[in-house]
C-alpha cells in the first residue's frame, strides 16, 4: 500500500524500495522465516534469483531498485528502457504491484 501511494506521487525512489521490500518480506514470511531476520531475508532474495516463477520480474525490480537507488547503470536493457521514460516506468511498476497484490492475497 505504501508502494502505492509513493507511486502515485511521482515518488519513483520510495515507490521501488517498498516493492523491493514488500516481495521480500512477503516470500520470507510465506516460507516460514522470520521477515526481520538478516539471514533469513538473504536466503529468500536466494531462492527468488531461481524462481522459475517470479525469476524475470525479481530480476528487474532488483536491477531497478539498484539503478535508482545507487545510481548504478544496468546492464539489462528493459531496466535501461524504464528509466528512459517515466511512463514506461510507472506502468511498468503498476503492473508490478497490482500482481505482487495479487499474489499476496493468494
Amino acid at each position: 500500500a505504501l508502494a502505492c501511494g509513493y507511486l502515485e506521487r511521482d515518488d519513483y525512489l520510495r515507490a521501488v524500495l517498498l516493492a523491493w521490500e514488500a516481495l521480500i518480506t512477503h516470500e520470507t514470511a510465506v516460507a516460514g522465516r522470520n521477515p526481520e531476520n538478516y539471514d533469513d531475508r538473504k536466503t529468500t532474495n536466494e531462492i527468488l534469483k531461481n524462481d522459475d516463477a517470479l525469476k524475470k520480474r525479481y530480476k528487474v525490480l532488483r536491477n531497478l531498485r539498484n539503478a535508482i537507488a545507487h545510481g548504478e547503470r544496468s546492464g539489462m536493457k528493459e531496466v535501461q528502457q524504464l528509466l528512459k521514460s517515466e511512463e514506461r516506468l510507472r506502468a511498468y511498476l503498476q503492473e508490478f504491484l497490482d500482481e505482487l497484490a495479487e499474489h499476496i492475497r493468494a
